[in-house]
């Protein structure tokens, strides 16, 4: 039996216009990733901070192996009025006098609270593929890493927490710089210790982070007083009844997610970005598919390298486990790559495009009964069966002629379709068509297993009135005792079904696993007796 499921005409990315606005939406959001970059500010306002007290200065100082924050000699006044910049820690808020000096103070020493400020987020890079910073303008530093967190006047001593300078063997994060009258920097000092991560041994890293792609994924300020990034936060946040555990599974898959649509959607926008260009050489009729091909992904797996190390970079501190899912997402992307491609449209021979007709043909090879298969879990077990479905077989062939060269390809292929379970006294014999049919199942390998297990609810001791056999107090409490069993395995059944009139014969092999779900088996009573034992 033959039929005809559909006959239609392969026109796909026929509209240029729907092409061009694609193209237009993805240059803009290409753009905008490329060069766009938000403003990198501390204090977004003009808050005032008066000291209610006397205390010392605190400024950033770096020991040879730890940078920390340590108290000064110099002291300031109570009454002392100062601009607030950010908060820094628990129990400082960073501030700025009126010369320009940027230091911290206690914030038991300031007067009121103060909620306007925010703080710098711990997380935010800016890289610089350098070992120093030398020539650069302080302008053109805080204007693309974000503003200095501390600062010194008199000696003209910048520091910035931020900035992470990788070249060579490794990176560091934080530099105290000093610039000459003209805020060119004359001098930069590391603040932390050589890093190294294995990924960062792959072709052209740090060029690569230094391009910042990704930086904007970063906010560069955080709430004062939170700390939302971080894992531990978290867990003490829900504390008593949201244990650290679930807390750190929750915040990884979160950030599995967040890598995953970022390095997904910046793909699709790199590709879009260019997608005119793809679709234009469709357009003309001596580019060959092949050619469009090899250009797609010549430029499509560069680009593919550079975003999968931006975000591991984006996301360092995990990129051991969510290397793995990076690439496996690439691959997809590259497969939905193929099929937005024009290449589907246009004849393989002539090129031309949104020309093929294609009609596909489904012929009906045959049927089947095919029967449940049954209940024994126990190996080299035969059941007669009483349900069954039926199964019907297709061949699908295809057609495609371009109308313009007739040239013609075909191709076919095989598939089965199942209608639900009923009872198989229902179902005629596909061959003699009488209601003759005989159904049973063998279990032919099963490696099932029973596995058992108590739980224990522990009642409460209660008073039973004084012994006078045994002179004492007596005690006893009733504990539930619940019996639990589960099983694990597979088994795999051999079905047969066989026609009593005719010769007809159908086979098949199924392998099923078993419901691994507990089942409560029994529930005990248990009385337990206690003696009280005086000190």
């Amino acid at each position: 039996m033959k039929e005809e499921l559909k006959r239609r005409e392969y026109c796909k990315t026929t509209s240029l216009t729907k092409s061009l606005i694609a193209f237009v939406v993805c240059l803009v959001l290409f753009c905008f990733f490329l060069f766009w970059s938000p403003s990198r500010e501390l204090a977004k306002k003009d808050v005032k901070i008066v000291l209610k007290e006397d205390c010392n200065k605190w400024i950033y100082v770096w020991s040879g192996e730890s940078g920390k924050l340590e108290e000064t000699n110099e002291t300031l006044k109570a009454g002392t009025s100062l601009k607030g910049i950010a908060e820094d820690g628990r129990w400082t808020w960073i501030v700025e006098d009126e010369n320009g000096n940027r230091f911290g103070v206690p914030k038991l020493a300031v007067e009121g609270e103060v909620k306007e400020l925010r703080a710098m987020n711990p997380d935010f890079r800016y890289v610089y593929r350098a070992d120093s910073l030398t020539g650069f303008s302080l302008e053109r530093i805080c204007k693309e890493a974000g503003d200095y967190l501390m600062a010194d006047v008199s000696t003209r001593s910048y520091y910035f927490p931020q900035v992470v300078l990788a070249k060579g063997e490794g990176r560091t994060k934080g530099v105290l710089l000093t610039v000459d009258e003209q805020g060119l920097v004359i001098h930069t000092e590391r603040t932390s210790e050589l890093k190294y991560n294995l990924y960062t041994s792959a072709p052209f890293f740090y060029y690569i982070i230094s391009w910042n792609l990704v930086t904007n994924f970063q906010p560069f300020t955080i709430d004062a007083n939170s700390q939302a990034l971080h894992h531990k936060s978290l867990s003490s946040k829900f504390g008593s009844w949201f244990k650290g555990i679930f807390s750190s599974i929750f915040w990884f898959l979160m950030k599995l997610i967040l890598f995953l649509l970022i390095l997904g959607g910046l793909t699709l926008i790199v590709y879009g970005a260019a997608s005119l260009l793809f679709v234009a050489l469709g357009r003309m009729p001596g580019v060959k598919n092949s050619f469009i091909a090899k250009l797609e992904y010549v430029y499509m797996i560069p680009w593919m390298y550079i975003l999968l190390l931006s975000c591991l970079y984006l996301f360092n501190s995990l990129w051991i486990i969510l290397l793995p899912g990076g690439v496996l997402l690439l691959i997809w992307m590259c497969a939905a790559v193929e099929k937005l491609s024009i290449r589907d449209a246009r004849c393989p021979s002539c090129a031309a495009l949104n020309k093929l007709n294609v009609v596909e043909i489904t012929y009906l090879t045959g049927v089947d009964v095919e029967p449940v298969w049954g209940t024994s879990w126990i190996k080299n077990t035969l059941v007669d069966v009483e349900k069954a479905r039926r199964r019907e077989h297709h061949l699908v062939e295809t057609d495609t002629e371009c109308a313009v060269c007739h040239h013609h390809t075909h191709t076919d292929s095989e598939t089965d379709s199942v209608n639900d379970w009923k009872p198989l006294k229902e179902f005629a014999c596909p061959k003699c068509g009488q209601h003759a049919l005989k159904a049973t199942s063998l279990v032919k390998d099963s490696n099932v297993k029973r596995h058992e297990y108590t739980s224990r609810k522990e009642g409460k001791i209660k008073d039973k009135g004084f012994d006078f056999v045994e002179w004492e107090t007596r005690y006893e409490s009733k504990d539930i005792v619940s019996s639990h069993e589960y099983w694990t395995g597979t088994i795999t059944y051999h079905q047969e079904t066989n026609c009593g009139h005719c010769d007809y014969h159908y086979e098949i092999d199924h392998t099923e696993k078993v419901d691994e779900s507990p089942t409560k088996t029994s529930t005990v009573e248990e009385v337990r007796k206690w003696k009280r034992v005086d000190k």
